[in-house]
């Protein structure tokens, strides 16, 4: 009879095996950022765990590291198809659903993805504690390791809604176009927002996922509403500083043709950053080159072990300042496609009915496009004052300068909202 298996990977070794030094797939390079030193390991050692697949039943111990067999293979296969075509185009149905697929398990396997269920509990009952509407956090049990085991292992087998979230996505392939080489960590699917809501579900509005698939290159999986914004006007009649320009009409031509956008050393830095603030505690690469891990470490130490994805406020707490908001008046809108940073003036927030003109009347006629709205949020120098919900902008004034007015779609909530004006 076989051995059971007791060290598990959370990521797998057909993935890291193209992080390995020199290719080789032998050894990598590991940073602790719990300890700040890096050392090198073997595939074997590397984003695994003695015993992380074994769940606690009533019947005794199961050891469920087999259930990710399948997907393994999958993962192993169709990231070599990608690798060594260096291309995304012409992908069949199939190639993309089974791609979805493993994204998706990958997301709900982390060390990280378990934590964070019972940090997320163990936060909420102490804010809810703080607020005097507990006798203490301890009169709520809180989950368990197992309990947390238990549920990832159930979420990643009723998976259906994260793949066909990922098979919505654009696919892009980036390579580095210097000297800088792509990393990646113990959660290495990366979800990044940026929306100022910064709500990076898989279905919100432009959020983007990214899972390095070797050292010299990266998958991107991004919202539709990139293309979208990439198309609304030519790029080439834009005001843009040339850095940004090349960025945006090179991202267009890779969305277009599938073949790998090539990133500066600065870009990949940008995209490794994400994966030391959004791991456990490991991050894995092909050579011994981690300052900007130390340095980000330095700068906040909490980084050094990161238990949750999700951050739990205070209650009647507003949420937190966008820092890259400008300084004034904006209202960003939720559309049927996208989502859109409309600079204003004129607003009063204290005023219970919504109204202002726009300083850019372009950019409020593209948005109108993109109508009905879903959200609108109001924000001054960066904080959210203001969010509704199924809302409308009606033109009350086509100006100069344009005004305008946000009511809700419901006629009920409108009747409300004239009746709290009055």
């Amino acid at each position: 009879m076989a051995k059971p298996s007791k060290k598990h990977h959370f990521v797998p070794r057909s993935l890291l095996n193209r992080f390995s030094v020199d290719g080789a797939g032998d050894q990598i390079w590991v940073f602790d950022k719990s300890s700040g030193k890096s050392f090198p390991t073997s595939l074997m050692n590397a984003g695994s765990q003695n015993d992380f697949n074994k769940l606690q039943t009533p019947d005794g111990e199961w050891n469920f590291e087999s259930v990710f067999d399948q997907n393994d293979g999958d993962l192993a296969k169709l990231g070599n198809i990608i690798a060594e075509s260096r291309s995304v185009a012409g992908l069949s149905r199939d190639f993309r659903r089974r791609l979805a697929d493993v994204i998706a398990v990958q997301l709900l396997r982390t060390p990280l993805a378990r934590s964070t269920l019972q940090a997320v509990a163990r936060d909420l009952v102490r804010t809810v504690a703080e607020a005097g509407l507990l006798d203490g956090p301890e009169c709520i049990p809180l989950p368990t390791d197992n309990d947390a085991r238990r549920a990832t292992l159930a979420m990643t087998s009723d998976r259906a809604t994260w793949r066909a979230a990922l098979l919505t996505k654009d696919l892009v392939l980036f390579e580095p176009s210097g000297a800088a080489r792509f990393w990646i960590s113990d959660h290495p699917v990366i979800r990044h927002s940026p929306a100022p809501n910064g709500d990076t579900g898989l279905q919100a509005l432009g959020v983007e996922v990214y899972l390095p698939l070797a050292s010299d290159l990266m998958l991107g999986l991004l919202c539709p509403s990139v293309k979208a914004k990439l198309h609304e006007r030519p790029l080439e009649a834009l005001d843009l500083e040339p850095a940004q320009a090349r960025r945006l009409t090179d991202l267009r031509e890779g969305l277009r043709t599938g073949r790998p956008i090539g990133r500066a050393d600065d870009v990949v830095t940008t995209y490794n950053r994400l994966q030391v603030a959004r791991s456990a505690r490991f991050l894995y690469a092909d050579r011994d080159e981690f300052s900007v891990a130390r340095a980000m470490l330095q700068a906040n130490p909490s980084l050094a072990s990161v238990d949750s994805l999700v951050t739990v406020g205070k209650l009647g707490a507003g949420p937190p300042r966008v820092a890259h908001m400008p300084a004034g008046q904006m209202l960003v809108l939720y559309g049927r496609s996208s989502w859109h940073q409309v600079p204003i003036i004129g607003w009063d927030p204290e005023a219970p009915t919504v109204r202002a003109a726009a300083e850019r009347p372009d950019v409020l006629a593209m948005a109108m496009r993109d109508a009905p709205f879903e959200v609108a949020e109001l924000y001054q120098d960066g904080h959210q004052l203001r969010m509704m919900r199924e809302i409308r902008v009606v033109i009350s004034d086509n100006g100069p300068p344009v005004r305008f007015e946000i009511r809700f779609s419901d006629p009920a909530m409108e009747a409300l909202d004239k009746a709290i004006a009055t």
